[in-house]
């Protein structure tokens, strides 16, 4: 998740396989789910801080790389969202593989205030990274009749 959210590395590898597969570790017994959350989340949360930097400090260069004509409308889209509905585009971006690696970046360019985006980042990574994780436990709690 922290390279995915920081480092870009979404376009590549969506931070869901490893959440996924973390919470498959825990299903097996190797680690604590509760562990594995935690640190789906923290990764979450601290790998979109430093997105959230990286864009604040090279956000504008790194939107007229060449590499970013591929994917120019996807980012127009996301930055307009996010001008429009702010704190819930961070939030919201968290459950789309493309979006959640892009979006920090794009808040720290586009200057949201860190507070206002921590909150929903946080939020955001609360509940995608738990649920990320846990996914894997309901199928094989029995239903009760």
């Amino acid at each position: 998740m922290f390279a995915e959210d920081a480092l870009f590395f979404g376009f590549v590898i969506p931070g869901e396989t490893a959440a996924v597969l973390g919470g498959v570790i825990a299903s097996r017994g190797h680690v604590e789910l509760w562990m594995m959350m935690v640190l789906v989340v923290l990764a979450a949360i601290v790998g979109d801080t430093v997105g959230y930097e990286i864009g604040k400090h090279f956000g504008s260069r790194m939107l007229n790389l060449k590499v970013m004509d591929k994917r120019r409308a996807k980012l127009d889209k996301t930055q307009d969202f996010l001008r429009r509905r702010g704190g819930s585009a961070v939030f919201l971006d968290r459950f789309a593989a493309f979006f959640r690696a892009v979006m920090p970046a794009l808040a720290g360019t586009s200057r949201t205030p860190y507070p206002r985006f921590l909150a929903f980042n946080a939020t955001g990574g609360l509940v995608w990274g738990a649920g990320s994780c846990c996914w894997v436990f309901w199928p094989a709690t029995p239903m009760k009749p």
